[in-house]
């Protein structure tokens, strides 16, 4: 399982911290991009991101 939480909102100017659930094995994220368990975002809108655990297994997250 995957979830996105954020710290900060999406102000005109500012970005929010987008926080995937830490420890899985790889991360792949929508715009803006980012293979990390965390990202900043500048924009609000849509962010995916396809995590994979060590099994190899990937699921797929989105928030708006």
């Amino acid at each position: 399982m995957v979830n996105i939480s954020t710290s900060g909102s999406f102000c005109q100017g500012s970005t929010a911290q987008l926080n995937a659930t830490p420890g899985l094995s790889s991360y792949a994220w929508s715009a803006p991009g980012g293979s990390s368990a965390t990202i900043n975002g500048s924009n609000a809108g849509t962010y995916t991101v396809a995590a994979t655990d060590a099994f190899g297994c990937t699921v797929t997250y989105m928030a708006t």
